[in-house]
C-alpha cells in the first residue's frame, strides 16, 4: 500500500504554471529533521552575470535564518545547508538567488523538530504553487539491476541517456536516490526581487555593501574611509572610500568558510562622528504566494517518526552525512601581509618578561618609539631611507585589525604579544600610504579588547562554502545502524551515452526514488524518476 500512495505522488518540484526556463533549484528531499545536511543543486541561466549563488532558509513570513554562498561554475551550483537544530516543526522555503540578479527560485521543505515530532491532528500551513521545473524525457533511461532490494544490499544503477538528448544538453546531469516514503511534496516557484543594487556586475565573491552616515545628522557622508578586516595569521584587509552616497562596497574573493569581519570607518578630513549601516537582506515576504491549511496525513505523520529516529542514531553514533573538502584557492598572495615584507620581526617571549608596551618597544623593538607624555600616547617608527622617525603615526594593527587608539596597546605585555612585525618605510595599499607599520600579533586572538559602537562592527559572515563530498559507506558494519536516508547524491555528472553507479541501501525500510535532471541548451529542464522499494 506504501508503494502506491508514493507513487501516486506528484513530486517533481511545482513551480510556475509554464515550463521555466530561469533559476531551478533543486534538494535531495521535501521532509527533514531540524539539525540534518540538506542537499541542492541549482541550475542557472546562461545569460547570468554572477559568479555566486546566495542559498537562504527563509521561514513562511518571508525572514532569513540562515544561509550561505556558493561559487556558480558554467551556470551551475551544489552545495549544502546545515538546518538548525532549534527549527520549530513546520514548512519552510529554500530561497536561491544570484548575488548579482534579480531571479530567485524558491523550494518549499518540511522540518521536523527532532524533539517534538508532529502529530496528524497538527494544523499546519503550506504554499499554494503549481507548475513544473521541467518535462519527463524518455530519452532518459533508469535501469535498477535489483527492482526490490534488501536492507544493507549493494545495487548496481544504469543511466541511459540518448544521443538526441546528448546533443541537447548543457552542463551537468543530477543524479540522486533518495527515501521518498513521506508521500508530501514542496511547493516550488519562481520571482524576481526589483530594485536591488546591481551597480557591481559579475561579482565573484562575497559581496557586502551599505551606507556611512553622519552620526548626529544621519547624512550620507563623502569621502569617509571604510576598512574591512579578518583577522589571521596572514590578515586579510580593503578599504573603500565613499562617494556623494556614502556607499560602500567590499568583494571577498576565494575566501571561505565562517569568518571574523571587522567594519570601521574614519573621516579623514573633518573628523566627524560616524555611523556605518550594512544593507540588509531584501525583504521576501512580497514575493511569497498566498498559503492554505495543511493537514499531516498518517502516512507524512509515519515517515516523520522515522526521519527523527534516523537523525537521533546517526546523532547517537557521529556518524557524518557529508565531509567538507579542501577549496580550491587559487590565490597566491596570501604568503605576506597586504602591508608587504616586515622589516623585522620580533617575538618577545624569547626575552626577558616585560610589564608593557613601553618597555618592550625601548628593549626589543627596533625603529619603534612608544612614549606617553602627560598620559597621552604617541607612536613612532624610524624611516630607515631618511633616517629619522616619520613625523606621524604610523600605521597600527592588532591580529591584522587597524588601531587608531594608541591606549589599546599600552597595558600589552610580553605574555599578551606573539609576535610584532614593523615596516621602516613608506608603504603603500592602493591610495592609502602608511608612514611605517607596526602589526602587533597576540597570544589569545580573542579580539575582546575590540569595543563595536556606530563607527566599528564586529561580527562573524558567512563567506563562500568549499566543495562537499557524500559520507556513503564502502562496506556498512554490522555493529552500527546504518540510516541514510540519501543513498546516492551525484550532483555534477559529465553527460555520457551510459553512466553506471554502484550504492548500498541502508537500514531504512520503504519507497526510494531515483532521479536524473539536466537542463537543454535552450534553458528547459528535464527529467526522469523511478522508484523502488527496500523490503
Amino acid at each position: 500500500m506504501m508503494l502506491t500512495l508514493s507513487l501516486a505522488v506528484i513530486s517533481v518540484f511545482p513551480l510556475r504554471a509554464a515550463e521555466v526556463k530561469a533559476l531551478s533549484l533543486i534538494s535531495d528531499r521535501s521532509l527533514y529533521v531540524s539539525g540534518e545536511t540538506l542537499l541542492f543543486k541549482a541550475y542557472l541561466p546562461s545569460a547570468t552575470k554572477s559568479k555566486v549563488l546566495s542559498l537562504d532558509l527563509v521561514a513562511n513570513d518571508g525572514k532569513r535564518i540562515t544561509g550561505i554562498y556558493k561559487k556558480i561554475q558554467q551556470q551551475e551550483a551544489d552545495g549544502y545547508l546545515t538546518l538548525p537544530d532549534s527549527l520549530h516543526t513546520g514548512n519552510y522555503l529554500l530561497c536561491a538567488s544570484e548575488v548579482c540578479g534579480e531571479r530567485m527560485a524558491f523550494r518549499e521543505i518540511f522540518v521536523v523538530n527532532r524533539f517534538k515530532g508532529i502529530a496528524t491532528d497538527d494544523r499546519q500551513f503550506a504554499f499554494e504553487a503549481a507548475g513544473t521545473v521541467g518535462r519527463v524525457d524518455p530519452s532518459i533511461d533508469i535501469v535498477l539491476k535489483e527492482p526490490q532490494p534488501n536492507q544493507r544490499q549493494a545495487v548496481g544503477l544504469s543511466v541511459k541517456l540518448e544521443k538526441t538528448l546528448l546533443d541537447s544538453l548543457q552542463g551537468t546531469v543530477q543524479v540522486s536516490i533518495v527515501n521518498a516514503s513521506d508521500g508530501w511534496s514542496g511547493a516550488c516557484f519562481t520571482s524576481e526581487l526589483k530594485g536591488r543594487d546591481n551597480r557591481i556586475d559579475a561579482a565573484d565573491g562575497v559581496l557586502l555593501t551599505g551606507t556611512v552616515f553622519e552620526r548626529k545628522s544621519s547624512v550620507p557622508v563623502a569621502g569617509a574611509v571604510v576598512f574591512a578586516s579578518i583577522p589571521d595569521s596572514v590578515p586579510e584587509f580593503r578599504y573603500f572610500v565613499t562617494g556623494a552616497d556614502g556607499r560602500y562596497y567590499f568583494q571577498f574573493r576565494n575566501t571561505y568558510g565562517k569568518v571574523p569581519l571587522v567594519l570601521q570607518s574614519y573621516d579623514p578630513v573633518h573628523a566627524r562622528e560616524l555611523k556605518l549601516q550594512p544593507d540588509p537582506k531584501a525583504d521576501l515576504s512580497t514575493c511569497l504566494p498566498a498559503m492554505k491549511p495543511f493537514v499531516p496525513s498518517a502516512q507524512f505523520a509515519k515517515a516523520a517518526v522515522h526521519a527523527m529516529e534516523a537523525s537521533t542514531f546517526r546523532k547517537i553514533f557521529r556518524q557524518e552525512e557529508i565531509t567538507v573538502l579542501p577549496p580550491d584557492r587559487k590565490d597566491t598572495n596570501r604568503n605576506y601581509p597586504f602591508y608587504g615584507r616586515p622589516n623585522s620581526v620580533v617575538e618577545p617571549a624569547q626575552f626577558i618578561d616585560l610589564p608593557d608596551f613601553t618597555e618592550i618597544s625601548r628593549e626589543l623593538l627596533p625603529g619603534v618609539k612608544f612614549r606617553a607624555y602627560n598620559r597621552i600616547p604617541t607612536l613612532q617608527v624610524f624611516n630607515s631611507n631618511l633616517r629619522n622617525y616619520f613625523p606621524e603615526t604610523p600605521f597600527l594593527l592588532i591580529d591584522g585589525i587597524p588601531v587608531r587608539d594608541l591606549n589599546l596597546i599600552r597595558n600589552l605585555g610580553t605574555s599578551a604579544i606573539s609576535r610584532v612585525e614593523i615596516c621602516q618605510s613608506e608603504r603603500y595599499y592602493g591610495e592609502l600610504r602608511f608612514p611605517g607599520v607596526v602589526a602587533i600579533y597576540t597570544t589569545k586572538r580573542d579580539y575582546a579588547w575590540l569595543t563595536s559602537s556606530d563607527d566599528l562592527l564586529k561580527q562573524n559572515i558567512t563567506m563562500l562554502q568549499p566543495p562537499l563530498s557524500v559520507v556513503v559507506p564502502a562496506k556498512a558494519e554490522m555493529t552500527e545502524p546504518d540510516f541514510r536516508q540519501v543513498l546516492l547524491w551525484e550532483p555534477a555528472v559529465k553527460p555520457a551515452a551510459n553512466h553506471d553507479f554502484n550504492f548500498q541501501t541502508s537500514d531504512v525500510k520503504g519507497v526510494f526514488r531515483v532521479v536524473v535532471f539536466g537542463k537543454r541548451v535552450d534553458g528547459s529542464m528535464v527529467y526522469q524518476e523511478k522508484y523502488f522499494e527496500v523490503r
